[in-house]
């Protein structure tokens, strides 16, 4: 595990901000429980979720521990950056040409005795931390603009500790699962 970075806009690359406290470590899909898991996410979500070496529709888990004091102001998990143009060996973000981050599936993988609950203050709304369960969401309206509403943000973590799994799916692939608007 190492500190968690944020992406900065503008030059998109990834730094570690006092916006974010935790620690993340990345989970490539693979055979076994992993592939399974993202197979699963594929079946509930009904979007692509396949993964190889020369394309992907999402990124690797990444599994984050919030400890004590441990939080992530409000953001938007989407780049809000065209990701579609040529690959570029120079550019930060993982995985070019496959789109921004169309939607987020986040596993809550134990319980917090007190905090860390995940908000949208946009929409007034809040998830608390619940072993087993997990939370969905499009980053993305149909046209392909930032949804405003799913601003977010993990809570700071009092009493215990939050170990979260993030999948976050790309816009490649989705063209027969999500359509895009007619009236972008």
């Amino acid at each position: 595990f190492t500190r968690s970075t944020v992406v900065r806009t503008g030059n998109y690359r990834t730094v570690a901000d006092s916006i974010r406290i935790s620690q993340t470590a990345w989970l490539y899909d693979g055979p076994g429980i992993v592939e399974k898991t993202t197979h699963r996410v594929g079946l509930l979500t009904g979007l692509a979720t396949k993964s190889s070496p020369r394309f992907s529709n999402t990124e690797a888990y990444q599994i984050v521990n919030y400890g004590i004091g441990g939080m992530y102001h409000p953001h938007h998990d989407a780049f809000e950056k065209p990701l579609w143009g040529p690959p570029n060996k120079n550019d930060p973000l993982e995985l070019i040409g496959t789109g921004d981050r169309i939607a987020t599936w986040m596993f809550y993988l134990n319980d917090v005795k007190v905090g860390g609950a995940t908000v949208f203050p946009s929409i007034n709304a809040r998830v608390p931390v619940k072993k087993g369960s997990a939370a969905f969401w499009y980053n993305l309206l149909p046209s392909g603009e930032n949804d405003q509403r799913v601003l977010h943000a993990g809570c700071p973590v009092v009493i215990g500790s939050k170990w979260i799994g993030n999948k976050w799916i790309r816009e490649g692939g989705q063209m027969l699962q999500r359509p895009c608007d007619l009236n972008p």
